[in-house]
């Protein structure tokens, strides 16, 4: 198979430690890549993804419950899934922490479940 632009193929390895139980452990990941190969910038670029993904993982994990969801039917794990996403996008796309007394996901979630105007203003805000 043909990488287009393929410029780089990295390892890095990333060592942690559970605070918890003090247990290491270690984990090499494997990165294919149109960057030229410069170890700074890669690993800065690896950093920024494992980011974005711990941050929306977490989200969805804490705010949406979604590690704790029991639904196992045919395609409703990926359309519940799909749905708590559009849901994240459109109260991060709406200006909440400009109201009073809404500072957190949760809590918008929480005053549309209680308020029908504010999940309109929610809904068609935007």
């Amino acid at each position: 198979m043909d990488w287009k632009n393929l410029q780089t193929v990295a390892a890095i390895a990333s060592i942690r430690t559970c605070k918890q139980t003090g247990e290491t452990s270690m984990e090499t990941r494997f990165y294919i890549s149109s960057l030229k190969p410069d170890a700074k910038e890669i690993m800065t670029r690896a950093r920024e993804h494992w980011g974005i993904e711990n941050r929306l993982h977490y989200v969805l994990d804490v705010t949406f419950q979604e590690d704790s969801s029991r639904i196992r039917k045919i395609n409703a794990t990926k359309n519940f899934a799909l749905v708590r996403k559009v849901g994240l996008n459109v109260i991060n796309s709406f200006p909440y922490k400009q109201k009073k007394k809404i500072n957190s996901i949760a809590g918008v979630r929480r005053t549309a479940g209680w308020n029908h105007h504010f999940l309109e203003e929610l809904l068609f805000t935007g």
